[in-house]
């Protein structure tokens, strides 16, 4: 899509800030935010003190097409860093800790 852009309009740069964060992994080849990559940014993320809101904001982002609306609407009520790594944990396999 970026190609087609630069070739029909002359542009100088294509932003893709918000599909990246729903896909941080896209120019590796992934349609979809892989588990793996998930965990790899909670880790790092936790690591760095990144609050609780930040946190569950990426996450939501990367997880979106990957949850339910059932489950984005729990997901969404989850309001400390810890409910959010048990829902990681519990539903997706996804091993982080504080």
């Amino acid at each position: 899509d970026a190609e087609t852009m630069y070739e029909q309009t002359g542009v100088d740069g294509v932003m893709s800030a918000r599909g990246l964060l729903q896909n941080p992994a896209f120019f590796a080849g992934h349609n979809h935010t892989p588990l793996e990559c998930v965990e790899k940014y909670v880790n790092r993320a936790l690591a760095y003190g990144t609050p609780t809101f930040i946190l569950h904001h990426h996450i939501m982002y990367m997880m979106e097409s990957l949850m339910s609306s059932i489950e984005r609407k729990t997901f969404n009520c989850l309001s400390s860093t810890p409910a959010i790594l048990d829902h990681l944990s519990d539903y997706y396999g996804i091993c982080c800790s504080l």
